[in-house]
């Protein structure tokens, strides 16, 4: 049996970097438990978007080989039982990168390695980084962003309810 690499509860919040939008989705229950001694290495997979929009994400069908290839990969991943989970997503500034948590870059880099070469119309980069810094920094909700967050899905049910004004 595969190894799981993607867990169920996901969100996404709009923040800005350097003066440019940073859509960032990220695993729910990464940020509410302790899995730095589990997963101890952050790689960072970093896919540049061939045709950007305005705000650096890509447009269709575009965006929808990108998700093909982060489901790929996770598959690869899974399938060669690589200790690892998928914890956040960033697109930015003509970039796409998928984020993991891993218990060892020895085990991660060879199926990554392979998924590049089936992938080798895009200049794919991987940027590895010790413990959950890059997370913490980069993908890890503000107090803010969580606010955001609750009061988007007030607003989505008070709108799905017909209690929205004009």
């Amino acid at each position: 049996m595969p190894t799981l690499i993607v867990h169920d509860r996901w969100d996404q919040y709009l923040t800005v970097a350097s003066d440019k939008p940073l859509f960032v989705s990220f695993d729910v229950d990464a940020t509410e438990q302790d899995l730095s001694f589990q997963f101890p290495y952050c790689a960072r997979v970093i896919v540049p978007v061939k045709h950007p929009n305005r705000n650096g994400g890509p447009t269709s069908p575009e965006s929808e080989r990108l998700y093909g290839m982060e489901d790929q990969l996770c598959e690869v991943l899974g399938q060669a039982n690589v200790q690892c989970r998928l914890v956040g997503r960033l697109t930015h500034d003509g970039n796409r990168e998928i984020v993991f948590q891993l218990a060892s870059y020895d085990s991660f880099r060879p199926p990554v390695g392979w998924w590049m070469q089936q992938n080798r119309d895009y200049r794919i980069a991987v940027s590895e980084h010790d413990g959950w810094d890059f997370f913490n920094a980069t993908i890890r909700p503000t107090t803010a962003h969580w606010q955001c967050m609750r009061n988007r899905g007030v607003a989505n049910n008070r709108i799905k309810s017909g209690q929205h004004t004009a």
